[in-house]
């Protein structure tokens, strides 16, 4: 047999033991379900966190029960619907995909900031003003304000001094944006007081200030608020959602907004050299975890509630409150390494994240793997592991 012929022999097996495991499952559990329910309970990130082998069954199993058209250069077919849908769920007219949460901000401040509207007020803790490289201030010649450092909330007090600041300038230029980002990772996932997010955007609506927010994680919120994600996000022109951090894809975001904004932006996206000509394998996944998923969230919600609940007259463990926070948690041991709790729990399939070094405490995020079915001994393992 011949080079070829050895290759094709091994694709036709590969594609045959796909299939056959494909057709498998289609009678019985489901990839969608099976990860949801079985595997690590992972307290370290926001999502699922699935790895390889699990990322890549549920893109397989996707790509054989669902009815997926590619589309073209991240335009159409299931992105399309992706779009379609998360407009929908965040009550915006419509959406569209990017690449990441970074140029999902940008390309929405810059699009909002016009003429001598160039500055951008956000927290002095958000993803926009740390972690973007300055890439408003770089590429979109954008001044961006930090206000409140420190605090996840700013307050309708901070926002008219700067404005009035501004406007009393002796060269003329004016606020174009106020960019909220809530929950805020640099705060401990703490959310931005929902009462002065109203009274904020019903002060930049009449000063015709356009409102953005980075709701990368706001369908995590929603969850420990309560608070519909659609009664946070009418009160905003246009909204971020990370597509990993909620629906557990490789990577991926999505842009939502009035359509007048939306319309053409896939022009913008291009520029940015972020049209991908593939980017189906993040619809697919994301599409397949949208529904229910506020309500999953609420579940791991109790669970992690009980194990509070249940081990709190340990003098081991101590959990430690924040203040308007969601879904992370402090942990502090007494008497025991942090390292070794850490790896007991491992041996046992629950996934804590290294301890920090200076201070020895867990952050703990919850998460879905929470509902897998090893949950139901969560508190005896922590008690074992001590």
């Amino acid at each position: 047999m011949d080079r070829r012929d050895l290759l094709k022999s091994g694709v036709i097996a590969l594609g045959a033991g796909v299939t056959g495991s494909m057709s498998s499952q289609a009678g019985g559990q489901n990839v969608i379900e099976r990860v949801l329910q079985k595997g690590q309970i992972k307290l370290t990130r926001d999502c699922l966190d699935l790895d390889a082998v699990e990322s890549s069954s549920l893109l397989a199993f996707l790509a054989h029960q669902a009815d997926i058209e590619f589309g073209h250069y991240s335009c159409g077919g299931v992105v399309r619907k992706l779009e379609e849908k998360l407009a929908l769920a965040l009550g915006k007219e419509d959406a569209i995909f990017m690449p990441t949460g970074t140029l999902a901000n940008h390309i929405a401040l810059t699009t909002h900031c016009q003429g001598d509207r160039h500055r951008v007020l956000t927290q002095a803790e958000s993803h926009i003003y740390n972690d973007t490289g300055d890439c408003a201030q770089v590429l979109g010649r954008l001044s961006v304000l930090p206000l409140s450092p420190g605090s996840a909330s700013f307050t309708l007090e901070d926002v008219k001094e700067r404005v009035q600041r501004t406007r009393a300038s002796k060269v003329k230029f004016d606020i174009g944006a106020i960019a909220i980002e809530s929950p805020v990772r640099r705060a401990a996932n703490a959310h931005f007081d929902f009462e002065e997010m109203k009274r904020i955007s019903s002060f930049a609506k009449d000063e015709g200030i356009a409102m953005h927010l980075d709701g990368a994680r706001i369908f995590i919120e929603s969850a420990y608020t309560g608070i519909d994600v659609t009664d946070y996000t009418k009160h905003f022109d246009s909204v971020y959602v990370s597509l990993y951090k909620t629906f557990h894809t490789p990577s991926g975001a999505i842009l939502a907004g009035t359509k007048s904004m939306i319309e053409g932006l896939y022009h913008v996206r291009r520029m940015y050299g972020s049209s991908m000509p593939q980017v189906w394998p993040f619809a697919a996944i994301a599409l397949a975890f949208v529904d229910g998923t506020v309500g999953r969230l609420k579940n791991a919600i109790k669970v992690i509630e009980h194990l509070k609940s249940s081990l709190k007259d340990q003098a081991a463990f101590r959990f430690r409150p924040i203040a308007n926070g969601t879904n992370v948690t402090h942990l502090v041991l007494k008497g025991s390494d942090p390292e070794v709790f850490r790896a007991k729990l491992a041996e046992r399939e629950i996934i804590l994240p290294a301890a920090n070094p200076k201070t020895g405490v867990f952050n703990l995020k919850t998460n879905e793997t929470l509902n897998r079915d090893g949950a139901a001994h969560l508190v005896d393992a922590f008690r074992a592991s001590i």
